[in-house]
């Protein structure tokens, strides 16, 4: 009898210790996001694709706008389809980040051109859609990083919440609104969207679809703006268990203002698929041309 009684506590005692085990080596989600973080910034090929949408009430934004990019080394080329219902047409637009230099190239042209440091709107539009940027800005903005409940067990997708600081997203965008105010190169190009926002040359105060903010726009409208502004945003984030390598990101942004004397509800959308990962692409090399 006694040695049973001494049989059962050993088994428990081993069930104790298994279960401290697991529970000192179960990582926190903040930790898993930032393992997730540096397996991306880490990796030296993939591509991407993806689609941003805005809603403003009820109604959907007729234009949205679709990506695709590949990821070679410390190169990327990204390309950006920009659909315009009112000429009924698409306007297509190649960025191309080589080295210290950024390239651009228009539907309407053959070959590559150098962007300036002071072409804002192309050096931003980049930035839009590029996962590193876009994964940098995550981290500098969560408050929280928060499990899903994994309702597929089968497979070997995880996801994470990740919810962001809305001053420090109002202080990201209210800083590249004015950089575009301030540039001397206004009429190059502007982003058709970031985040929150439609960004664009027309009149934003007489558009009903939302806050379109032209580029001559003042600082002091700006950040008037933004003050009545109230911002929601977070990120869905699924990877795969095993590499911890990003699969999909969804990004959600609510946002409530003040437009033409009427309160305005938008709902914007940036959805972003990550694959291919270790393959090789063969990217352009405008700079050996010019050689």
């Amino acid at each position: 009898m006694k040695q049973m009684r001494n049989g059962i506590c050993l088994v428990l005692a081993l069930a104790i210790a298994a279960g401290c085990s697991q529970v000192k080596t179960a990582q926190s989600p903040e930790a898993e996001f930032m393992q997730v973080r540096n397996q991306l910034l880490s990796e030296n090929s993939y591509s991407f694709y993806g689609t941003t949408r805005a809603l403003t009430g009820n109604t959907a934004e007729a234009s949205p706008v679709t990506f695709y990019g590949h990821k070679q080394g410390s190169d990327m080329v990204l390309n950006v389809n920009i659909a315009d219902p009112d000429r009924k047409h698409s306007k297509n637009m190649s960025l191309l980040s080589q080295g210290r230099t950024m390239y651009v190239k228009q539907s309407d042209q053959q070959e590559w051109e150098p962007v300036g440091g002071d072409h804002i709107g192309l050096i931003q539009e980049f930035a839009n859609w590029n996962p590193v940027t876009n994964f940098l800005q995550m981290d500098g903005m969560r408050t929280k990083v928060l499990p899903v409940r994994d309702g597929v067990r089968t497979d070997n997708v995880q996801a994470m919440r990740v919810l962001l600081n809305s001053d420090k997203l109002k202080e990201l965008l209210a800083r590249q609104l004015k950089e575009q105010a301030s540039s001397r190169v206004q009429s190059v190009h502007l982003p058709k969207q970031k985040w929150a926002w439609q960004l664009s040359a027309r009149d934003w105060r007489r558009n009903e679809s939302g806050a379109h903010i032209q580029a001559e726009q003042s600082h002091r409208d700006i950040d008037e703006l933004l003050n009545n502004m109230v911002l929601d945003a977070e990120c869905t984030l699924y990877y795969d268990k095993q590499t911890k390598l990003p699969i999909h990101t969804l990004m959600r942004i609510h946002s409530r203002y003040d437009l033409n004397g009427q309160r305005v509800y938008e709902h914007s959308e940036v959805d972003t698929y990550l694959q291919n990962y270790g393959k090789t692409y063969n990217l352009p090399n405008p700079a050996g041309k010019q050689k």
